[in-house]
Protein backbone atom coordinates (compact mmCIF):
# COMPACT_ATOMS: atom_id res chain seq x y z
CA UNK A 1 0.00 0.00 0.00
CA UNK A 2 1.49 3.39 -0.96
CA UNK A 3 2.68 5.89 1.60
CA UNK A 4 0.18 8.56 2.58
CA UNK A 5 2.59 10.91 4.37
CA UNK A 6 2.00 14.47 3.24
CA UNK A 7 4.76 15.04 0.65
CA UNK A 8 6.66 18.31 0.42
CA UNK A 9 6.87 20.21 -2.83
CA UNK A 10 10.13 21.79 -3.85
CA UNK A 11 9.95 25.51 -4.67
CA UNK A 12 10.39 24.59 -8.33
CA UNK A 13 7.51 22.08 -8.18
CA UNK A 14 5.27 24.58 -6.42
CA UNK A 15 6.01 27.16 -9.10
CA UNK A 16 5.24 24.63 -11.80
CA UNK A 17 1.90 23.72 -10.22
CA UNK A 18 0.89 27.34 -9.83
CA UNK A 19 1.86 28.02 -13.44
CA UNK A 20 0.00 24.95 -14.74
CA UNK A 21 0.97 24.17 -18.29
CA UNK A 22 4.61 25.26 -18.19
CA UNK A 23 6.09 21.79 -17.68
CA UNK A 24 9.21 21.02 -19.70
CA UNK A 25 8.15 17.41 -20.39
CA UNK A 26 5.67 14.66 -19.52
CA UNK A 27 8.00 13.22 -16.88
CA UNK A 28 8.01 16.45 -14.91
CA UNK A 29 4.24 16.76 -15.31
CA UNK A 30 3.68 13.22 -13.97
CA UNK A 31 5.97 13.85 -11.00
CA UNK A 32 4.04 16.95 -9.92
CA UNK A 33 0.71 15.24 -10.60
CA UNK A 34 1.69 12.29 -8.39
CA UNK A 35 2.81 14.69 -5.68
CA UNK A 36 -0.53 16.51 -5.76
CA UNK A 37 -2.49 13.26 -5.56
CA UNK A 38 -0.48 12.15 -2.54
CA UNK A 39 -0.99 15.50 -0.85
CA UNK A 40 -4.73 15.16 -1.29
CA UNK A 41 -4.76 11.59 0.05
CA UNK A 42 -2.73 12.68 3.07
CA UNK A 43 -5.76 14.72 4.21
CA UNK A 44 -8.20 11.81 4.02
CA UNK A 45 -9.79 10.19 7.05
CA UNK A 46 -7.73 6.98 6.89
CA UNK A 47 -4.32 8.53 6.19
CA UNK A 48 -2.97 8.08 9.71
CA UNK A 49 -4.31 4.52 9.97
CA UNK A 50 -2.64 3.59 6.69
CA UNK A 51 0.64 5.20 7.70
CA UNK A 52 0.67 3.36 11.05
CA UNK A 53 -0.72 0.04 9.80
CA UNK A 54 0.89 -3.12 11.10
CA UNK A 55 2.19 -5.75 8.71
CA UNK A 56 -0.76 -7.93 9.69
CA UNK A 57 -3.18 -5.14 8.77
CA UNK A 58 -1.42 -4.50 5.47
CA UNK A 59 -1.64 -8.17 4.53
CA UNK A 60 -5.31 -8.41 5.50
CA UNK A 61 -6.08 -5.17 3.65
CA UNK A 62 -4.45 -6.50 0.49
CA UNK A 63 -6.50 -9.69 0.74
CA UNK A 64 -9.71 -7.65 1.08
CA UNK A 65 -8.74 -5.68 -2.03
CA UNK A 66 -8.15 -8.91 -3.95
CA UNK A 67 -11.52 -10.26 -2.84
CA UNK A 68 -13.26 -7.08 -3.95
CA UNK A 69 -11.63 -7.37 -7.38
CA UNK A 70 -12.49 -11.06 -7.60
CA UNK A 71 -16.16 -10.34 -6.81
CA UNK A 72 -16.19 -7.79 -9.61
CA UNK A 73 -14.84 -10.36 -12.08
CA UNK A 74 -16.85 -13.40 -11.01
CA UNK A 75 -20.12 -11.93 -9.69
CA UNK A 76 -20.74 -8.53 -11.22
CA UNK A 77 -19.12 -8.79 -14.67
CA UNK A 78 -21.32 -11.69 -15.87
CA UNK A 79 -24.50 -10.18 -14.40
CA UNK A 80 -27.09 -8.35 -16.46
CA UNK A 81 -30.14 -6.39 -15.40
CA UNK A 82 -33.47 -7.67 -16.68
CA UNK A 83 -33.35 -4.94 -19.35
CA UNK A 84 -29.96 -6.25 -20.51
CA UNK A 85 -27.89 -3.51 -18.90
CA UNK A 86 -24.55 -4.43 -17.33
CA UNK A 87 -24.69 -4.57 -13.53
CA UNK A 88 -21.77 -3.26 -11.54
CA UNK A 89 -20.43 -3.15 -7.99
CA UNK A 90 -21.68 0.04 -6.37
CA UNK A 91 -24.84 0.11 -8.49
CA UNK A 92 -28.30 0.66 -6.96
CA UNK A 93 -28.41 -1.29 -3.70
CA UNK A 94 -31.75 -3.04 -4.15
CA UNK A 95 -30.92 -3.90 -7.76
CA UNK A 96 -27.66 -5.49 -6.60
CA UNK A 97 -28.90 -7.11 -3.40
CA UNK A 98 -28.79 -10.68 -4.75
CA UNK A 99 -25.21 -10.15 -5.94
CA UNK A 100 -24.18 -8.48 -2.69
CA UNK A 101 -25.52 -11.40 -0.66
CA UNK A 102 -23.56 -13.83 -2.87
CA UNK A 103 -20.30 -11.89 -2.61
CA UNK A 104 -17.24 -12.87 -0.62
CA UNK A 105 -16.73 -9.24 0.39
CA UNK A 106 -20.04 -9.24 2.27
CA UNK A 107 -18.88 -12.32 4.16
CA UNK A 108 -15.82 -10.35 5.27
CA UNK A 109 -17.99 -7.35 6.18
CA UNK A 110 -20.13 -9.60 8.37
CA UNK A 111 -17.06 -10.43 10.44
CA UNK A 112 -15.87 -6.84 10.97
CA UNK A 113 -16.02 -5.74 14.62
CA UNK A 114 -18.11 -2.65 14.04
CA UNK A 115 -17.91 -0.89 17.39
CA UNK A 116 -21.06 1.09 18.18
CA UNK A 117 -24.32 1.27 16.26
CA UNK A 118 -25.44 4.84 16.91
CA UNK A 119 -28.41 5.49 14.61
CA UNK A 120 -31.07 2.80 14.65
CA UNK A 121 -34.76 3.38 15.23
CA UNK A 122 -35.85 0.86 17.84
CA UNK A 123 -38.75 -0.70 15.97
CA UNK A 124 -36.86 -0.91 12.66
CA UNK A 125 -33.79 -3.00 13.41
CA UNK A 126 -34.90 -6.54 12.54
CA UNK A 127 -36.41 -8.18 9.46
CA UNK A 128 -40.23 -7.80 9.56
CA UNK A 129 -41.10 -11.49 9.71
CA UNK A 130 -40.45 -11.76 13.45
CA UNK A 131 -43.10 -9.17 14.32
CA UNK A 132 -45.54 -10.41 11.67
CA UNK A 133 -45.42 -13.98 12.97
CA UNK A 134 -45.60 -12.85 16.59
CA UNK A 135 -48.91 -11.07 15.98
CA UNK A 136 -50.79 -14.22 14.92
CA UNK A 137 -51.29 -15.33 18.55
CA UNK A 138 -52.50 -11.98 19.94
CA UNK A 139 -56.29 -12.04 20.33
CA UNK A 140 -56.46 -8.31 21.01
CA UNK A 141 -54.64 -7.47 17.75
CA UNK A 142 -56.80 -5.64 15.21
CA UNK A 143 -56.09 -4.69 11.60
CA UNK A 144 -57.53 -2.06 9.25
CA UNK A 145 -56.89 -0.96 5.68
CA UNK A 146 -57.57 2.12 3.58
CA UNK A 147 -59.20 0.04 0.82
CA UNK A 148 -61.25 -3.19 0.74
CA UNK A 149 -59.02 -6.10 -0.25
CA UNK A 150 -61.12 -7.16 -3.20
CA UNK A 151 -58.71 -6.89 -6.14
CA UNK A 152 -55.03 -6.92 -7.02
CA UNK A 153 -54.72 -3.13 -7.10
CA UNK A 154 -56.06 -2.78 -3.55
CA UNK A 155 -53.80 -5.53 -2.21
CA UNK A 156 -50.85 -3.57 -3.60
CA UNK A 157 -51.83 -0.05 -2.59
CA UNK A 158 -54.04 -0.23 0.51
CA UNK A 159 -52.45 1.17 3.64
CA UNK A 160 -52.40 -1.39 6.48
CA UNK A 161 -52.39 -0.57 10.18
CA UNK A 162 -52.38 -2.67 13.35
CA UNK A 163 -53.34 -1.97 16.96
CA UNK A 164 -53.67 -3.97 20.16
CA UNK A 165 -56.90 -2.71 21.71
CA UNK A 166 -60.24 -3.59 23.24
CA UNK A 167 -62.95 -4.36 20.63
CA UNK A 168 -63.55 -1.08 18.79
CA UNK A 169 -66.92 0.39 17.94
CA UNK A 170 -66.29 0.53 14.18
CA UNK A 171 -65.70 -2.95 12.79
CA UNK A 172 -65.93 -4.41 9.31
CA UNK A 173 -64.93 -7.22 6.96
CA UNK A 174 -61.87 -6.01 5.05
CA UNK A 175 -62.54 -8.53 2.25
CA UNK A 176 -66.10 -7.30 1.60
CA UNK A 177 -66.83 -4.87 -1.27
CA UNK A 178 -68.81 -2.60 1.09
CA UNK A 179 -65.99 -2.40 3.65
CA UNK A 180 -65.68 1.11 5.13
CA UNK A 181 -62.10 2.32 4.97
CA UNK A 182 -60.18 2.11 8.25
CA UNK A 183 -62.81 0.13 10.15
CA UNK A 184 -61.20 -2.54 12.32
CA UNK A 185 -61.22 -6.32 11.86
CA UNK A 186 -59.89 -8.74 14.45
CA UNK A 187 -56.55 -9.91 13.11
CA UNK A 188 -57.14 -13.60 13.84
CA UNK A 189 -60.37 -13.40 11.81
CA UNK A 190 -58.42 -11.65 9.06
CA UNK A 191 -55.86 -14.49 9.02
CA UNK A 192 -58.58 -17.12 8.71
CA UNK A 193 -60.27 -15.25 5.85
CA UNK A 194 -57.14 -14.38 3.92
CA UNK A 195 -56.92 -16.12 0.50
CA UNK A 196 -54.30 -18.84 0.75
CA UNK A 197 -54.24 -18.98 4.54
CA UNK A 198 -51.89 -17.79 7.28
CA UNK A 199 -48.60 -18.34 5.43
CA UNK A 200 -49.80 -16.42 2.39
CA UNK A 201 -51.07 -13.59 4.57
CA UNK A 202 -47.85 -13.27 6.52
CA UNK A 203 -45.79 -13.29 3.33
CA UNK A 204 -48.00 -10.51 1.94
CA UNK A 205 -47.39 -8.43 5.06
CA UNK A 206 -43.64 -9.04 4.98
CA UNK A 207 -43.57 -8.03 1.32
CA UNK A 208 -45.56 -4.88 2.09
CA UNK A 209 -42.96 -3.88 4.69
CA UNK A 210 -39.97 -4.50 2.40
CA UNK A 211 -38.96 -1.94 -0.22
CA UNK A 212 -38.46 -3.40 -3.69
CA UNK A 213 -36.30 -2.23 -6.56
CA UNK A 214 -39.30 -1.17 -8.65
CA UNK A 215 -40.96 0.58 -5.71
CA UNK A 216 -37.78 2.52 -5.00
CA UNK A 217 -36.29 3.18 -8.44
CA UNK A 218 -39.30 2.91 -10.74
CA UNK A 219 -39.58 5.65 -13.38
CA UNK A 220 -42.68 7.15 -11.75
CA UNK A 221 -41.17 7.26 -8.26
CA UNK A 222 -40.29 10.63 -6.70
CA UNK A 223 -38.63 11.83 -3.49
CA UNK A 224 -42.07 12.71 -2.11
CA UNK A 225 -43.48 9.38 -3.24
CA UNK A 226 -40.83 7.23 -1.58
CA UNK A 227 -41.15 9.23 1.66
CA UNK A 228 -44.92 8.69 1.58
CA UNK A 229 -44.35 4.94 1.26
CA UNK A 230 -41.82 5.10 4.07
CA UNK A 231 -44.41 6.82 6.29
CA UNK A 232 -47.00 4.15 5.45
CA UNK A 233 -44.57 1.39 6.44
CA UNK A 234 -43.68 3.23 9.64
CA UNK A 235 -47.34 3.45 10.66
CA UNK A 236 -47.78 -0.24 9.84
CA UNK A 237 -44.85 -1.42 11.93
CA UNK A 238 -45.85 0.76 14.89
CA UNK A 239 -48.82 -1.45 15.76
CA UNK A 240 -46.95 -4.71 15.16
CA UNK A 241 -44.20 -3.57 17.52
CA UNK A 242 -46.34 -1.75 20.06
CA UNK A 243 -47.43 -4.25 22.69
CA UNK A 244 -45.65 -5.85 25.63
CA UNK A 245 -44.65 -9.35 24.49
CA UNK A 246 -43.58 -8.14 21.05
CA UNK A 247 -41.51 -5.37 22.62
CA UNK A 248 -39.84 -7.81 25.01
CA UNK A 249 -39.15 -10.55 22.43
CA UNK A 250 -38.02 -8.01 19.87
CA UNK A 251 -35.51 -6.49 22.29
CA UNK A 252 -33.93 -9.85 23.05
CA UNK A 253 -33.77 -10.77 19.36
CA UNK A 254 -32.30 -7.36 18.50
CA UNK A 255 -29.42 -7.93 20.91
CA UNK A 256 -28.77 -11.36 19.39
CA UNK A 257 -28.71 -9.78 15.94
CA UNK A 258 -26.20 -7.16 17.11
CA UNK A 259 -23.86 -9.87 18.36
CA UNK A 260 -24.21 -11.82 15.11
CA UNK A 261 -23.45 -8.68 13.11
CA UNK A 262 -20.29 -7.81 15.05
CA UNK A 263 -21.71 -4.86 17.01
CA UNK A 264 -20.30 -4.31 20.50
CA UNK A 265 -22.64 -1.58 21.75
CA UNK A 266 -25.73 0.33 20.55
CA UNK A 267 -27.68 3.51 21.18
CA UNK A 268 -31.36 2.95 20.38
CA UNK A 269 -34.01 5.47 19.34
CA UNK A 270 -37.51 4.66 20.63
CA UNK A 271 -40.22 7.21 19.81
CA UNK A 272 -41.19 7.82 23.42
CA UNK A 273 -44.33 9.97 23.30
CA UNK A 274 -46.11 7.36 21.18
CA UNK A 275 -44.85 4.37 23.12
CA UNK A 276 -47.65 3.95 25.62
CA UNK A 277 -47.26 0.21 25.50
CA UNK A 278 -50.43 -1.93 25.92
CA UNK A 279 -50.48 -5.31 27.59
CA UNK A 280 -51.08 -8.18 25.18
CA UNK A 281 -54.77 -8.36 26.17
CA UNK A 282 -55.16 -4.54 25.99
CA UNK A 283 -56.28 -4.54 29.63
CA UNK A 284 -53.80 -1.80 30.62
CA UNK A 285 -50.97 0.35 29.31
CA UNK A 286 -47.32 0.45 30.31
CA UNK A 287 -45.90 3.93 30.78
CA UNK A 288 -42.52 5.12 29.53
CA UNK A 289 -40.73 4.56 32.83
CA UNK A 290 -41.87 0.93 32.87
CA UNK A 291 -40.85 0.68 29.20
CA UNK A 292 -37.32 1.74 30.16
CA UNK A 293 -37.23 -0.94 32.82
CA UNK A 294 -38.33 -3.53 30.25
CA UNK A 295 -35.41 -2.52 28.03
CA UNK A 296 -32.98 -2.90 30.94
CA UNK A 297 -34.42 -6.29 31.93
CA UNK A 298 -34.53 -7.74 28.42
CA UNK A 299 -31.04 -6.58 27.50
CA UNK A 300 -29.73 -8.11 30.71
CA UNK A 301 -31.53 -11.37 29.89
CA UNK A 302 -30.17 -11.41 26.35
CA UNK A 303 -26.62 -10.83 27.58
CA UNK A 304 -26.99 -13.64 30.11
CA UNK A 305 -27.76 -16.02 27.24
CA UNK A 306 -24.75 -15.14 25.09
CA UNK A 307 -22.57 -18.07 24.11
CA UNK A 308 -19.03 -18.41 25.50
CA UNK A 309 -16.72 -16.03 23.66
CA UNK A 310 -19.51 -13.68 22.57
CA UNK A 311 -19.49 -10.06 23.77
CA UNK A 312 -22.04 -7.28 23.87
CA UNK A 313 -21.57 -4.41 26.30
CA UNK A 314 -25.12 -3.12 26.30
CA UNK A 315 -27.38 -0.34 25.07
CA UNK A 316 -28.27 3.21 25.94
CA UNK A 317 -31.41 4.99 24.81
CA UNK A 318 -31.83 8.29 22.97
CA UNK A 319 -35.11 9.92 23.90
CA UNK A 320 -36.90 10.71 20.62
CA UNK A 321 -39.86 13.06 20.26
CA UNK A 322 -41.73 13.81 17.03
CA UNK A 323 -41.39 17.36 15.68
CA UNK A 324 -45.04 18.29 16.06
CA UNK A 325 -46.60 21.75 16.23
CA UNK A 326 -47.11 23.88 18.22
CA UNK A 327 -43.47 23.93 19.22
CA UNK A 328 -44.36 24.86 22.81
CA UNK A 329 -45.65 21.30 23.32
CA UNK A 330 -42.08 20.02 22.97
CA UNK A 331 -41.49 21.21 26.54
CA UNK A 332 -43.56 18.28 27.82
CA UNK A 333 -41.30 15.80 26.05
CA UNK A 334 -38.15 17.57 27.20
CA UNK A 335 -39.36 17.47 30.79
CA UNK A 336 -40.10 13.75 30.53
CA UNK A 337 -36.63 13.17 29.09
CA UNK A 338 -35.12 14.84 32.17
CA UNK A 339 -37.33 12.82 34.51
CA UNK A 340 -36.36 9.55 32.83
CA UNK A 341 -32.68 10.49 32.92
CA UNK A 342 -32.96 11.08 36.66
CA UNK A 343 -34.70 7.72 37.12
CA UNK A 344 -32.48 5.79 34.68
CA UNK A 345 -29.15 7.67 34.62
CA UNK A 346 -27.23 4.86 32.90
CA UNK A 347 -29.85 4.27 30.21
CA UNK A 348 -30.99 7.64 28.84
CA UNK A 349 -28.07 9.14 26.94
CA UNK A 350 -29.39 11.89 24.67
CA UNK A 351 -32.30 13.76 23.11
CA UNK A 352 -33.48 13.82 19.49
CA UNK A 353 -36.45 15.12 17.50
CA UNK A 354 -37.63 12.93 14.64
CA UNK A 355 -39.75 13.13 11.51
CA UNK A 356 -39.22 13.88 7.81
CA UNK A 357 -37.15 17.06 7.82
CA UNK A 358 -38.63 18.56 4.67
CA UNK A 359 -42.25 18.30 5.80
CA UNK A 360 -42.03 18.83 9.56
CA UNK A 361 -41.03 21.83 11.64
CA UNK A 362 -37.36 22.88 11.49
CA UNK A 363 -35.19 22.79 14.60
CA UNK A 364 -35.25 26.60 14.69
CA UNK A 365 -38.90 26.60 15.80
CA UNK A 366 -37.94 24.79 19.00
CA UNK A 367 -34.96 26.93 20.05
CA UNK A 368 -36.59 28.48 23.17
CA UNK A 369 -37.59 25.05 24.49
CA UNK A 370 -34.23 23.49 23.65
CA UNK A 371 -32.25 26.30 25.30
CA UNK A 372 -34.38 26.05 28.43
CA UNK A 373 -33.80 22.29 28.46
CA UNK A 374 -30.06 22.80 28.22
CA UNK A 375 -30.12 25.24 31.13
CA UNK A 376 -32.18 22.85 33.26
CA UNK A 377 -29.74 20.03 32.52
CA UNK A 378 -26.84 22.24 33.55
CA UNK A 379 -28.60 23.26 36.78
CA UNK A 380 -29.36 19.60 37.59
CA UNK A 381 -25.86 18.43 36.55
CA UNK A 382 -27.35 16.08 33.96
CA UNK A 383 -25.48 15.08 30.83
CA UNK A 384 -28.12 14.77 28.07
CA UNK A 385 -26.46 15.79 24.79
CA UNK A 386 -28.43 16.75 21.72
CA UNK A 387 -28.20 14.05 19.02
CA UNK A 388 -30.49 15.69 16.51
CA UNK A 389 -31.53 14.66 13.01
CA UNK A 390 -30.21 17.36 10.69
CA UNK A 391 -29.33 17.64 7.01
CA UNK A 392 -31.30 14.64 5.70
CA UNK A 393 -32.21 16.60 2.60
CA UNK A 394 -31.12 17.72 -0.85
CA UNK A 395 -32.32 21.26 -0.19
CA UNK A 396 -29.74 24.02 -0.30
CA UNK A 397 -30.49 27.40 1.21
CA UNK A 398 -33.86 26.58 2.76
CA UNK A 399 -35.12 26.08 6.28
CA UNK A 400 -34.47 22.33 6.10
CA UNK A 401 -30.71 22.36 5.55
CA UNK A 402 -30.56 25.28 8.01
CA UNK A 403 -31.13 22.57 10.64
CA UNK A 404 -27.38 22.01 10.32
CA UNK A 405 -26.72 25.54 11.53
CA UNK A 406 -29.01 25.13 14.53
CA UNK A 407 -27.51 21.73 15.35
CA UNK A 408 -24.07 23.38 15.43
CA UNK A 409 -25.17 26.32 17.60
CA UNK A 410 -27.00 24.03 20.02
CA UNK A 411 -23.77 22.10 20.60
CA UNK A 412 -24.90 18.72 19.27
CA UNK A 413 -22.59 15.84 20.12
CA UNK A 414 -23.57 14.10 16.86
CA UNK A 415 -26.17 14.66 14.18
CA UNK A 416 -28.31 12.14 12.35
CA UNK A 417 -27.46 11.89 8.64
CA UNK A 418 -25.93 15.31 7.88
CA UNK A 419 -26.12 14.61 4.15
CA UNK A 420 -26.53 18.28 3.18
CA UNK A 421 -23.39 19.30 5.10
CA UNK A 422 -21.34 18.64 1.96
CA UNK A 423 -22.96 21.77 0.46
CA UNK A 424 -21.85 23.97 3.37
CA UNK A 425 -18.03 24.16 3.50
CA UNK A 426 -17.95 26.69 6.34
CA UNK A 427 -20.24 24.60 8.49
CA UNK A 428 -18.26 21.47 7.59
CA UNK A 429 -15.07 23.06 8.92
CA UNK A 430 -16.88 24.13 12.10
CA UNK A 431 -18.25 20.61 12.60
CA UNK A 432 -14.68 19.34 12.36
CA UNK A 433 -13.39 21.99 14.77
CA UNK A 434 -16.10 21.21 17.33
CA UNK A 435 -15.67 17.44 16.83
CA UNK A 436 -19.32 16.84 15.90
CA UNK A 437 -19.70 13.46 14.23
CA UNK A 438 -22.20 12.47 11.55
CA UNK A 439 -24.40 9.39 11.89
CA UNK A 440 -24.34 8.37 8.23
CA UNK A 441 -26.89 5.85 6.91
CA UNK A 442 -25.71 4.91 3.39
CA UNK A 443 -28.41 2.45 2.33
CA UNK A 444 -31.30 4.38 3.87
CA UNK A 445 -30.16 7.62 2.23
CA UNK A 446 -29.98 5.93 -1.17
CA UNK A 447 -33.40 4.29 -0.89
CA UNK A 448 -34.96 7.60 0.18
CA UNK A 449 -33.47 9.25 -2.92
CA UNK A 450 -30.74 11.42 -1.43
CA UNK A 451 -28.31 9.76 -3.86
CA UNK A 452 -28.72 7.37 -6.80
CA UNK A 453 -25.95 4.98 -5.69
CA UNK A 454 -23.34 4.74 -2.95
CA UNK A 455 -20.79 6.35 -5.27
CA UNK A 456 -22.86 9.54 -5.23
CA UNK A 457 -23.23 9.63 -1.45
CA UNK A 458 -21.90 12.65 0.43
CA UNK A 459 -19.99 10.23 2.69
CA UNK A 460 -17.15 10.15 0.19
CA UNK A 461 -16.85 13.95 0.41
CA UNK A 462 -16.92 13.86 4.20
CA UNK A 463 -14.23 11.21 4.46
CA UNK A 464 -11.99 12.91 1.90
CA UNK A 465 -12.14 15.97 4.17
CA UNK A 466 -11.62 13.96 7.37
CA UNK A 467 -15.07 14.73 8.79
CA UNK A 468 -15.78 12.17 11.50
CA UNK A 469 -18.55 9.78 10.46
CA UNK A 470 -20.16 6.66 11.87
CA UNK A 471 -21.92 4.02 9.76
CA UNK A 472 -25.48 3.03 10.63
CA UNK A 473 -28.60 1.19 9.40
CA UNK A 474 -31.35 3.66 10.34
CA UNK A 475 -34.43 1.54 9.39
CA UNK A 476 -33.07 -1.77 8.12
CA UNK A 477 -36.44 -3.52 8.61
CA UNK A 478 -37.56 -1.98 5.31
CA UNK A 479 -34.29 -2.36 3.37
CA UNK A 480 -33.41 -6.09 3.60
CA UNK A 481 -30.16 -4.99 5.22
CA UNK A 482 -27.93 -5.30 8.24
CA UNK A 483 -25.11 -3.04 9.39
CA UNK A 484 -22.78 -5.37 7.48
CA UNK A 485 -24.56 -4.36 4.27
CA UNK A 486 -23.90 -0.69 5.03
CA UNK A 487 -20.22 -1.45 5.71
CA UNK A 488 -20.13 -3.35 2.41
CA UNK A 489 -21.59 -0.36 0.59
CA UNK A 490 -18.98 1.94 2.12
CA UNK A 491 -16.19 -0.33 0.86
CA UNK A 492 -17.63 -0.65 -2.63
CA UNK A 493 -18.51 3.04 -2.95
CA UNK A 494 -14.99 4.35 -3.60
CA UNK A 495 -11.81 2.84 -5.01
CA UNK A 496 -9.96 4.56 -2.17
CA UNK A 497 -11.81 2.55 0.48
CA UNK A 498 -9.87 -0.22 2.22
CA UNK A 499 -9.78 -2.33 5.34
CA UNK A 500 -8.12 0.42 7.38
CA UNK A 501 -11.02 2.69 6.51
CA UNK A 502 -13.37 0.21 8.15
CA UNK A 503 -11.11 0.32 11.19
CA UNK A 504 -11.27 4.10 11.45
CA UNK A 505 -15.04 4.17 11.08
CA UNK A 506 -15.50 1.54 13.79
CA UNK A 507 -13.14 3.36 16.15
CA UNK A 508 -14.90 6.66 15.52
CA UNK A 509 -18.23 5.07 16.43
CA UNK A 510 -16.87 4.31 19.89
CA UNK A 511 -15.14 7.67 20.22
CA UNK A 512 -18.37 9.56 19.51
CA UNK A 513 -20.67 7.30 21.51
CA UNK A 514 -22.23 8.26 24.83
CA UNK A 515 -20.15 5.73 26.73
CA UNK A 516 -18.32 7.23 29.70
CA UNK A 517 -14.58 6.91 30.11
CA UNK A 518 -14.68 3.66 32.09
CA UNK A 519 -17.24 2.10 29.75
CA UNK A 520 -15.19 3.14 26.73
CA UNK A 521 -12.11 1.46 28.16
CA UNK A 522 -13.97 -1.85 28.45
CA UNK A 523 -15.47 -1.74 24.95
CA UNK A 524 -12.26 -0.43 23.36
CA UNK A 525 -10.30 -3.30 24.89
CA UNK A 526 -12.76 -5.86 23.57
CA UNK A 527 -12.83 -4.21 20.15
CA UNK A 528 -9.03 -4.31 19.90
CA UNK A 529 -9.03 -8.02 20.69
CA UNK A 530 -11.77 -8.69 18.12
CA UNK A 531 -9.96 -6.64 15.48
CA UNK A 532 -6.79 -8.67 15.91
CA UNK A 533 -8.78 -11.91 15.68
CA UNK A 534 -10.60 -10.58 12.62
CA UNK A 535 -7.33 -9.89 10.78
CA UNK A 536 -6.17 -13.45 11.40
CA UNK A 537 -9.59 -14.77 10.32
CA UNK A 538 -9.20 -12.96 6.99
CA UNK A 539 -5.77 -14.46 6.36
CA UNK A 540 -6.77 -17.96 7.50
CA UNK A 541 -9.94 -18.07 5.38
CA UNK A 542 -8.45 -16.65 2.17
CA UNK A 543 -5.34 -18.78 1.57
CA UNK A 544 -5.06 -18.09 -2.16
CA UNK A 545 -5.08 -14.33 -1.70
CA UNK A 546 -2.73 -14.64 1.28
CA UNK A 547 -0.29 -16.59 -0.91
CA UNK A 548 -0.30 -13.79 -3.49
CA UNK A 549 0.73 -11.33 -0.77
CA UNK A 550 3.39 -13.66 0.64
CA UNK A 551 5.01 -14.11 -2.78
CA UNK A 552 5.22 -10.33 -3.17
CA UNK A 553 6.54 -9.81 0.39
CA UNK A 554 8.88 -12.71 1.20
CA UNK A 555 10.24 -12.74 4.71
CA UNK A 556 7.81 -10.14 6.12
CA UNK A 557 7.14 -10.78 9.79
CA UNK A 558 3.77 -10.35 11.52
Amino acid sequence: MPSVKSPKMTPAEATLMEGSGSFKDASQYEAVRDLLLRQERSRAFDAEALENATNLELKAADIVGQVRDDDQTKIYAPARHRNGRQRYAGGPYLENLDLINASRLLSIAQHVPKGAHLHIHYNSGLPPRMLVEHARNIKAMWIRTSLPLTNEHNFRFAEVQFLVQQPPSKQGNIFAPNYVAMDWMQYQDFLRAYPGGVSACEQWLVDRLTFTEEQTHGQRQTVTGIWDEFAINTRMIKGLFGYESAFRDYTRELIRSFVKDGIQYAELRPNFPSNVLPRDDASANINNAALCQIIIDEVRAAKANLKPGQFFYGVKVIYCAPKLRPAANMATNLNECIALKQQFPNLICGFDMVGPEETMAPIHEYIPQLLEFRQRCNDLHLDIPFLLHAGETLQNGGQTDANLLDALLLGCKRIGHGFALAQHPTLMELFKKKNIALEVCPIGNEILHLCPTIGGHALNTFLANDVHCTINCDNSIFYSSTLSHDFYQVMIGSTYQNLLGWKVLAKWSLEHSCLNENERAIVDGEWDAQWSAFLRWIIRNHPNEAAVWDRAHPGMRY
